[in-house]
C-alpha cells in the first residue's frame, strides 16, 4: 500500500487518527517519504479488515528497522 492509499482510505486525518490510534504526524511522515513501513502496513491490514492490503515488496525499508 502507498501512503496515497491510506489517504483515500480514511479520507480524513481525524478519521485515520480515530480508526488507527496513529498521529497525523504518522501519515504526513509517510506521505513525505513516500512509503508505509511493512510493520504498518500489516497493521493497517488488519484494522481495515483487508481493504488495504500490504504489498509483496517494500523499495525504501530503512536498515535497522524492525
Amino acid at each position: 500500500m502507498t501512503p496515497a492509499d491510506v489517504k483515500n482510505h480514511f479520507k480524513s486525518l481525524y478519521r485515520f487518527r480515530k480508526e488507527t490510534g496513529m498521529s497525523a504526524a504518522t501519515l504526513a511522515n509517510w506521505l513525505k517519504w513516500g512509503y508505509v513501513p511493512i510493520n504498518a502496513q500489516y497493521r493497517l491490514q488488519q484494522i481495515t479488515e483487508g481493504k488495504l492490503t500490504v504489498t509483496a515488496e517494500q523499495k525504501h525499508e530503512r536498515k535497522g528497522s524492525v
